[in-house]
């Protein structure tokens, strides 16, 4: 009897495991994450991109700006705790854009005037787990 419960305890701490599919129709196989739109421009003015998601339980991995055709430094999201579990800030920043999550399928950048003379870009990336790592890119005119 102690044996059939600890197979029927094992049992179930393992079903989590089968029960969890990336795909239906392709089961241990990463899933993109898609956008609408993934780049986006905006004008020397500055204004507000919304880009729409087609997943759930993703989060802003990272960001990078380029200069004059020149990739900055990439800088990872932080996180803060909550309920003892690492989460991370559903917004990131820079001197000219403020990417934030906003919904569950919502990423909206607000970009500041450009009165640098130069084109300017910032991409940023969103991932989750069993998703594959995705990049959303938004370049601002010089004029």
């Amino acid at each position: 009897m102690k044996t059939m419960y600890k197979n029927l305890i094992h049992l179930l701490l393992l079903l989590p495991f089968f029960l969890i599919s990336c795909d239906d129709e392709a089961p241990g196989k990463l899933i993109p994450i898609n956008l609408s739109p993934a780049a986006s421009t905006v004008g020397a003015e500055g204004g507000i991109v919304t880009v729409r998601t087609d997943r759930l339980d993703w989060w802003l991995e990272g960001v990078t700006e380029i200069h004059d055709g020149e990739k900055m430094p990439y800088r990872n999201n932080g996180y803060e705790e909550i309920n003892g579990i690492n989460t991370p800030y559903p917004e990131m920043s820079g001197d000219w854009y403020t990417i934030q999550k906003k919904e569950e399928y919502l990423i909206v950048f607000d970009i500041e005037p450009n009165t640098t003379g130069k084109e300017r870009v910032v991409e940023v990336r969103i991932a989750g787990i069993s998703l594959i790592t995705t990049p959303i890119r938004v370049t601002q005119t010089a004029e």
